[in-house]
C-alpha cells in the first residue's frame, strides 16, 4: 500500500510541477504553433479524476516496467507530449484533457497498467492490445 502511495504522490507532484510553469507567453507561442503545425495540437493530455465513474480509462501504477501495459514518461509542455508513445501532459481540467484516468488500487480493477519512466526515450507501448483505450 505505501508503494502505490508514494507513486500517487509522485504523479501528483509532477502534475503540480507541470501546471505551475505554465506562462502567458508560452501560450501565444503554442497556439501559433498549433495553427501552423497541427501535428502539436494531438499531444495526450490527461486529466485524472477522484471518481471512477467519470473516467475512460482506470489504472494501476506498477512497480516494474515488465509488468506494464504502457511505459509513460510525464512531460513539462504539452507541445512535448504525444498521444502515440506513452508521454503524458497532465491538464487541471477535465474539459481540456483527451482522456480522463482513474488510479486503481488494485490491478483487476484497472483496464491499463502503467508504469512511470524517468527517461523520455523509455516511454511507449507494451501491450499494443491497450492502445485503442487511449484513441
Amino acid at each position: 500500500m505505501d508503494g502505490w502511495l508514494n507513486n500517487l504522490n509522485y504523479v501528483r507532484y509532477k502534475i503540480f510541477a507541470a501546471t505551475s510553469r505554465v506562462s502567458r507567453g508560452g501560450l501565444g507561442i503554442f497556439l501559433t504553433l498549433s495553427f501552423f503545425f497541427p501535428s502539436y495540437a494531438y499531444a495526450q493530455t490527461i486529466f485524472v479524476t477522484e471518481y471512477q465513474s467519470e473516467a475512460d480509462v482506470k489504472v494501476y501504477i506498477t512497480k516494474y516496467r515488465g509488468d506494464a501495459d504502457l511505459v509513460v514518461y510525464i512531460v513539462k509542455y504539452k507541445s512535448d507530449a504525444s498521444n502515440r508513445n506513452g508521454k503524458w501532459f497532465y491538464v487541471d481540467s477535465k474539459f481540456k484533457s483527451d482522456k480522463i484516468i482513474f488510479f486503481t488500487k488494485y490491478r483487476a480493477q484497472s483496464d491499463v497498467k502503467v508504469y512511470y519512466t524517468h527517461y523520455k526515450n523509455q516511454s511507449k507501448w507494451r501491450n499494443s492490445e491497450k492502445f485503442h483505450l487511449f484513441h
